[in-house]
């Protein structure tokens, strides 16, 4: 829908503004999603590694109805879309601060006062999940609408390099204030102050869409309305991924890597608690394992995708590659 700008231009200003302003949307986002993980993952160490995996489990079933919530805000207009991500992103920056004040970082000896700790935890636990789980999703859900399918291509790959930026960014930053010595929970403030950045962005992103596409918008409402109603139903999304190989493959491919990704995170919660780490110890490790973890993605993404391994035998070869080597 959004021209990739005026005027050409070379190199990376090659992007239009809207584009660039959707990329730090992206990076944005991840550096706070992993400026709040080490947090999120120290909080573990109140329920102990039997009841984070239910945890986990419990969260990943009561965020499937707010999936429904990425479908609603599609059907908006882009500048609509980009004021609701906006708000959705200020609401989770204010809960992160609400987490300033009430999370605890000392478990208590007082037996009462240890389950009340513990309620607290599973609570801001399962918001933080839930807000992390939509957020990338809402960005790349207002990133297709918000960008015509002839620049859209190019762009995907700048707004994943941005993913992998912002992964990077948050690690480093998490890993180098908590091994400066701050405490913990600051990490909290500064994941509030991206989280308010990234919604600024994104409606940086509405306002210049609507601005260049108010006549086009004006135009086709009526049946591009009518035709996501038509085409957004669940059931036939289902069935468009039932009739198509391809879909299928990547759905099944999806779920292996998600089943993958949470035993590990278990095995990892099971280091933490077999160490004894403190919170501020455990922080501290979760924040130098999503360091090295960066470090080792957006190596792989540049031998992977610019190296000659891609090009010669192909994607699939990628995909088989990335789970043996990781």
């Amino acid at each position: 829908m959004v021209p990739t700008g005026t005027g050409e231009k070379q190199g990376i200003f090659a992007f239009s503004t809207s584009s660039q302003e959707m990329a730090l949307g992206f990076v944005l986002s991840l550096t706070a999603n992993y400026l709040l993980m080490p947090i999120r993952d120290a909080q573990l160490l109140f329920l102990g590694k039997n009841h984070a995996s239910k945890l986990l489990v419990a969260t990943s079933i009561v965020a499937i109805p707010f999936s429904s919530l990425t479908t609603y805000l599609v059907k908006a207009t882009v500048e609509k879309t980009a004021e609701s991500i906006l708000w959705f992103y200020r609401a989770y920056a204010i809960t992160a601060l609400f987490a300033y004040l009430l999370l605890p970082f000392t478990p208590s000896d007082i037996p009462n006062y240890f389950m009340m700790q513990c309620a607290v935890v599973v609570v801001f636990f399962v918001i933080f999940e839930l807000f992390k789980l939509l957020a990338i999703s809402l960005l790349w859900s207002l990133s297709t609408d918000a960008f015509n399918k002839d620049n859209l291509g190019r762009l995907l790959s700048l707004f994943g390099l941005s993913c992998t930026a912002g992964q990077t960014m948050g690690s480093l930053i998490s890993w180098y204030l908590l091994d400066y010595g701050i405490a913990v929970q600051n990490l909290l403030l500064f994941g509030a102050l991206s989280l308010e950045l990234c919604g600024y962005f994104v409606r940086k992103v509405g306002m210049h869409a609507e601005a260049k596409t108010v006549t086009e918008s004006s135009n086709k409402h009526n049946s591009q309305s009518q035709t996501r109603k038509q085409n957004k139903i669940f059931s036939q999304r289902l069935k468009t991924i039932y009739d198509d190989d391809y879909l299928r493959l990547i759905v099944v491919y999806t779920l292996c890597y998600t089943i993958t990704m949470n035993l590990i995170y278990v095995d990892r919660l099971s280091i933490v608690q077999e160490a004894e780490f403190s919170v501020q110890e455990a922080a501290s490790f979760s924040a130098s394992v999503n360091l090295a973890s960066a470090v080792i993605t957006i190596t792989l993404q540049i031998i992977l995708s610019t190296g000659s391994l891609v090009k010669y035998f192909g994607v699939a070869f990628g995909l088989y590659a990335l789970p043996i080597i990781t």
